[in-house]
């Protein structure tokens, strides 16, 4: 019976190790695939890496020149802000140095020297408050 049972039993073994080579070599495939799908994966979130760093820098060199442009616009509205408030305070300097009558009498010389100019003020002027005082809805 060793005879009839040896040829089986070596039948089963060759079976037993065509089955161990192709799971070996499946495994090898898969293991080269998950590899291979790893090594992509990384890839792709150093690509999404360098990405989302470059988006960065460039949104914080946006909000750099915005602050900058902000910057120099307050700058600019605070030099009109001060020149305004030097200008009124050397207007009320003037007129409290000089008072009512000689603010007066500085209008007078004004007057007198360009009378044409000082006519049409006085029109425009009487015009805006009429239209002031008598809008009709």
């Amino acid at each position: 019976m060793d005879d009839g049972s040896n040829p089986m039993k070596n039948r089963i073994q060759s079976f037993g190790n065509q089955v161990a080579e192709t799971a070996t070599s499946t495994a090898e495939k898969v293991s080269s695939v998950a590899e291979d799908m790893g090594n992509r994966a990384k890839e792709l979130a150093s690509q999404a890496y360098r990405q989302a760093e470059s988006a960065g820098n460039y949104m914080s060199e946006r909000a750099d020149d915005a602050t900058m442009a902000v910057g120099e616009r307050l700058k600019a509205v605070g030099d009109v802000s001060s020149n305004v408030g030097r200008r009124l305070k050397e207007t009320g300097d003037y007129v409290e140095q000089r008072g009512a009558q000689g603010l007066a009498a500085d209008m007078s010389e004004l007057i007198r020297k360009n009378p044409v100019p000082s006519v049409l003020i006085g029109i425009a002027t009487g015009f805006l408050f009429a239209t002031v005082l008598f809008r009709h809805d």
